[in-house]
Protein backbone atom coordinates (compact mmCIF):
# COMPACT_ATOMS: atom_id res chain seq x y z
CA UNK A 1 0.00 0.00 0.00
CA UNK A 2 1.23 3.26 -0.76
CA UNK A 3 1.01 6.54 1.31
CA UNK A 4 -0.29 9.71 -0.04
CA UNK A 5 2.35 12.00 0.25
CA UNK A 6 0.95 15.76 -0.21
CA UNK A 7 2.69 18.06 -3.77
CA UNK A 8 4.49 20.55 -2.01
CA UNK A 9 3.36 23.25 -3.71
CA UNK A 10 0.14 22.73 -2.81
CA UNK A 11 0.61 22.54 1.20
CA UNK A 12 3.04 25.74 0.02
CA UNK A 13 -0.01 27.67 -1.16
CA UNK A 14 -2.02 26.95 1.89
CA UNK A 15 0.18 28.07 3.90
CA UNK A 16 0.66 31.43 1.97
CA UNK A 17 -3.39 31.57 1.80
CA UNK A 18 -3.16 31.01 5.70
CA UNK A 19 -0.23 33.36 6.94
CA UNK A 20 -0.72 36.33 4.29
CA UNK A 21 -0.45 39.53 6.55
CA UNK A 22 0.69 37.99 9.24
CA UNK A 23 3.38 39.33 11.36
CA UNK A 24 7.01 36.94 11.53
CA UNK A 25 6.32 34.89 14.82
CA UNK A 26 2.58 34.59 13.73
CA UNK A 27 3.45 33.78 10.22
CA UNK A 28 6.10 31.08 11.58
CA UNK A 29 3.53 29.40 14.11
CA UNK A 30 0.70 29.11 11.02
CA UNK A 31 3.26 27.45 9.08
CA UNK A 32 4.06 25.08 11.24
CA UNK A 33 0.31 24.59 12.57
CA UNK A 34 -0.89 24.19 8.30
CA UNK A 35 2.58 21.90 7.95
CA UNK A 36 1.38 19.45 11.38
CA UNK A 37 -2.66 19.66 9.94
CA UNK A 38 -1.56 18.78 6.55
CA UNK A 39 0.72 15.74 7.81
CA UNK A 40 -1.68 14.49 10.54
CA UNK A 41 -4.17 14.06 8.11
CA UNK A 42 -2.76 12.47 5.29
CA UNK A 43 -1.10 10.21 7.57
CA UNK A 44 -4.62 8.81 7.94
CA UNK A 45 -5.48 7.94 5.21
CA UNK A 46 -2.84 5.69 4.16
CA UNK A 47 -3.55 3.57 7.53
CA UNK A 48 -4.44 0.00 6.51
CA UNK A 49 -7.89 -0.79 7.87
CA UNK A 50 -8.78 -3.93 9.84
CA UNK A 51 -9.98 -6.31 6.87
CA UNK A 52 -6.61 -4.94 4.90
CA UNK A 53 -4.42 -6.42 7.58
CA UNK A 54 -6.35 -9.21 8.24
CA UNK A 55 -5.91 -10.18 4.46
CA UNK A 56 -2.77 -8.70 3.82
CA UNK A 57 1.28 -10.41 4.13
CA UNK A 58 1.59 -10.84 7.75
CA UNK A 59 -0.12 -13.64 9.46
CA UNK A 60 0.33 -12.52 13.06
CA UNK A 61 -0.91 -9.04 12.13
CA UNK A 62 -3.91 -10.79 11.12
CA UNK A 63 -4.22 -12.67 14.05
CA UNK A 64 -4.37 -9.34 16.52
CA UNK A 65 -7.13 -7.77 14.23
CA UNK A 66 -10.82 -8.17 14.47
CA UNK A 67 -11.62 -8.66 10.82
CA UNK A 68 -11.68 -12.03 9.62
CA UNK A 69 -9.21 -13.47 7.48
CA UNK A 70 -10.02 -15.43 4.22
CA UNK A 71 -6.17 -15.76 3.43
CA UNK A 72 -5.08 -17.38 6.92
CA UNK A 73 -7.78 -19.81 7.44
CA UNK A 74 -7.06 -23.67 8.90
CA UNK A 75 -5.72 -24.80 5.43
CA UNK A 76 -2.42 -21.67 5.80
CA UNK A 77 -2.29 -22.96 9.54
CA UNK A 78 -1.85 -26.93 9.06
CA UNK A 79 0.59 -25.97 6.45
CA UNK A 80 2.66 -23.92 8.88
CA UNK A 81 2.12 -26.65 11.48
CA UNK A 82 3.78 -29.53 9.47
CA UNK A 83 6.57 -26.50 8.31
CA UNK A 84 7.22 -26.29 12.35
CA UNK A 85 7.23 -29.85 12.70
CA UNK A 86 10.00 -30.10 9.91
CA UNK A 87 11.92 -27.94 11.54
CA UNK A 88 11.53 -25.42 8.58
CA UNK A 89 10.44 -21.62 9.41
CA UNK A 90 7.25 -20.98 10.45
CA UNK A 91 4.71 -18.54 12.30
CA UNK A 92 3.35 -21.73 14.26
CA UNK A 93 5.04 -20.67 17.49
CA UNK A 94 4.35 -17.14 17.37
CA UNK A 95 0.49 -17.73 16.37
CA UNK A 96 0.54 -20.39 19.46
CA UNK A 97 2.51 -17.81 21.73
CA UNK A 98 -0.41 -15.00 21.04
CA UNK A 99 -3.66 -16.97 20.79
CA UNK A 100 -2.76 -19.67 23.71
CA UNK A 101 -4.35 -23.01 22.98
CA UNK A 102 -7.37 -24.55 22.69
CA UNK A 103 -8.08 -25.29 26.30
CA UNK A 104 -6.44 -22.16 27.77
CA UNK A 105 -6.55 -19.43 25.42
CA UNK A 106 -4.23 -16.99 26.25
CA UNK A 107 -5.55 -14.38 29.35
CA UNK A 108 -6.91 -11.37 27.96
CA UNK A 109 -6.58 -12.35 24.41
CA UNK A 110 -10.47 -10.17 23.80
CA UNK A 111 -9.70 -7.79 25.97
CA UNK A 112 -9.07 -5.26 23.11
CA UNK A 113 -12.15 -6.95 21.12
CA UNK A 114 -13.04 -10.48 19.80
CA UNK A 115 -9.69 -12.29 17.56
CA UNK A 116 -11.66 -14.62 15.39
CA UNK A 117 -8.52 -15.72 13.48
CA UNK A 118 -7.34 -17.65 16.47
CA UNK A 119 -10.14 -19.50 15.87
CA UNK A 120 -8.22 -21.21 12.77
CA UNK A 121 -5.26 -21.66 14.87
CA UNK A 122 -7.58 -23.35 17.83
CA UNK A 123 -8.73 -25.95 15.27
CA UNK A 124 -5.45 -26.54 13.77
CA UNK A 125 -3.86 -27.19 17.40
CA UNK A 126 -6.64 -29.22 18.40
CA UNK A 127 -5.60 -31.55 16.52
CA UNK A 128 -1.77 -31.69 16.94
CA UNK A 129 0.04 -34.58 18.85
CA UNK A 130 0.82 -32.62 21.67
CA UNK A 131 -3.28 -31.90 22.05
CA UNK A 132 -4.62 -34.98 21.74
CA UNK A 133 -1.25 -36.43 24.46
CA UNK A 134 -2.98 -33.33 26.69
CA UNK A 135 -6.38 -34.67 26.42
CA UNK A 136 -5.79 -38.42 26.82
CA UNK A 137 -3.70 -37.46 30.03
CA UNK A 138 -6.90 -35.44 31.25
CA UNK A 139 -8.60 -38.74 30.75
CA UNK A 140 -6.33 -40.58 32.72
CA UNK A 141 -6.53 -38.70 35.46
CA UNK A 142 -10.32 -38.25 35.38
CA UNK A 143 -10.35 -42.16 35.42
CA UNK A 144 -7.79 -42.47 37.89
CA UNK A 145 -9.97 -40.07 40.32
CA UNK A 146 -13.33 -41.91 39.77
CA UNK A 147 -10.88 -45.10 40.53
CA UNK A 148 -9.83 -43.70 43.99
CA UNK A 149 -13.09 -42.62 44.24
CA UNK A 150 -15.09 -46.03 44.16
CA UNK A 151 -11.99 -47.75 46.16
CA UNK A 152 -12.40 -45.18 49.35
CA UNK A 153 -16.32 -45.70 48.98
CA UNK A 154 -15.64 -49.67 48.76
CA UNK A 155 -13.42 -49.69 51.73
CA UNK A 156 -16.40 -47.22 53.67
CA UNK A 157 -18.50 -50.24 53.11
CA UNK A 158 -17.04 -52.82 53.97
CA UNK A 159 -16.06 -50.91 57.27
CA UNK A 160 -19.51 -50.10 57.78
CA UNK A 161 -20.37 -53.68 57.15
CA UNK A 162 -18.21 -55.33 59.46
CA UNK A 163 -19.35 -53.10 62.19
CA UNK A 164 -22.85 -54.80 62.15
Amino acid sequence: MSSVSPEPRSVGRLQRRVTRGLPGAQHTLACASVTAAAVVFLSGCSKATSEQVADGDDPLAALAVSAETHRYTEPYWIEQFHADSAGRPSPWKQALAYCGTSDAPRPGLNAHGNKPNCGAVFQVEQHTPTATARYQARQKAALEQLRQRFDSQLREAQARAGRF
